[in-house]
């Protein structure tokens, strides 16, 4: 019987590929399901024969292990570099999209606070 062994919401098309091949080196029977045309439905990696979960949960473990250090140390040499954009970079850059998560922001406060202001005002201190 088949089991799940990857959740595939969220996940990049570079790291499901690499895992794909990875489970394909070492004879790992699995089939895909997909979040539907809605993405309703559960996205998935099953794995065909349930006795060798474990080694294909372990070698998914260490591909995301590494996976996790390269793109650290690369953001980190893009920071070193200075070609990592910060906060400041990227509102400069994207002065229309800044401008309205201000704007939403300032609409959320706004409306979270009004009630309780009017409820404070001395005109309904009857």
């Amino acid at each position: 019987m088949a089991k799940l062994l990857f959740k595939l919401r969220g996940v990049p098309d570079d790291e499901l590929r690499d895992i794909l091949e990875i489970l394909e080196s070492k004879r790992l029977s699995t089939y895909e399901t997909s979040g539907g045309i809605w993405g309703f439905s559960f996205p998935g990696l099953w794995l065909e024969d349930e006795s060798r979960f474990v080694e294909a949960r372990e070698l998914i473990d260490e591909y995301q292990q590494a996976r996790q250090e390269r793109l650290r140390a690369e953001w980190q040499a893009q920071k070193d570099a200075g070609s990592q954009p910060t906060i400041m970079q990227t509102m400069i850059n994207k002065p229309v999209t800044t401008l309205g998560l201000i704007v939403f922001c300032v609409a959320i406060v706004y409306f979270s606070i009004t009630p309780f202001l009017d409820f404070l005002s001395p005109a309904n201190n009857n």
